[in-house]
């Protein structure tokens, strides 16, 4: 029978030292690694969950303390006060830096866990503007973005986008109107194995279980299904 083990560990940075989640299977062998970047909600009980779905299906999971500069191990359900918390963490967020813990856990991936050219990158809400940002360069295999914000900022990268791409999206999204959406359907036109998906009445958060107000079934379980292809097929 197969177990999943979950635990935290640490990776030495240039200016200090982050926490990362490892969520992985027993199995082997593992088919690769996946760093999975968190909402503005930090390291909480509904990104633990996705974590453990991946390392069902096979993959280990490094998910890291993005907010550890500002505040270690942020944990924050979905209520008003812990929004306006996460929010204000976003505020205070560099996402260079982000952009540089994320691909200093990915090289260590590669070299130090053997995963060399088994790595890719999936993002939710801010994590998925960070995946798009840090999937563009070594060590990553491939990104995925869920409801990344913000993505038309960065037109110029996904017109030229080097690796394998997969964008998920809601057209009723709060925080990512449907004009941005277009713009970056538009800017992927062309480019080599990149894709957005769009799926009709999901909200910001619907691939997210715990967020019950936005949460949609229907959209949920056809991105899954296509991320998990994707991953299968671009980590192979």
């Amino acid at each position: 029978m197969n177990t999943i083990s979950s635990d935290w560990t640490k990776i030495a940075l240039s200016d200090g030292s982050m926490d990362v989640h490892i969520t992985a299977p027993s199995h082997t062998p593992v088919r690769g690694a996946i760093v999975m970047l968190h909402e503005i909600f930090g390291v909480n009980a509904a990104m633990k969950a996705k974590a453990v779905q991946f390392a069902g299906a096979g993959y280990l999971v490094a998910m890291p303390d993005l907010f550890w500069r500002i505040e270690r191990k942020v944990d924050l359900g979905y209520g008003d006060e812990d929004r306006k918390k996460g929010f204000g963490l976003m505020q205070k967020f560099s996402l260079n830096e982000g952009v540089v813990d994320i691909v200093a856990l990915g090289a260590w991936l590669n070299e130090k866990q053997d995963f060399k050219g088994r790595v890719c990158v999936v993002g939710f809400c801010i994590g998925g503007k960070l995946a798009v940002l840090a999937g563009s360069q070594e060590p990553f295999k491939a990104a995925v973005a869920m409801y990344g914000v913000k993505l038309d900022e960065n037109l110029d990268l996904l017109r030229s986008y080097p690796s394998p791409l997969q964008i998920h999206v809601g057209d009723s999204d709060a925080h990512i109107p449907i004009e941005a959406s277009r713009k970056v359907e538009k800017a992927l036109k062309g480019v080599p194995a990149a894709e957005q998906f769009i799926y009709a009445g999901a909200q910001h958060g619907f691939f997210n279980s715990a967020r019950t107000d936005t949460y949609n079934p229907q959209a949920a379980e056809l991105a899954g299904k296509r991320v998990m292809d994707f991953l299968g097929e671009t980590l192979a």
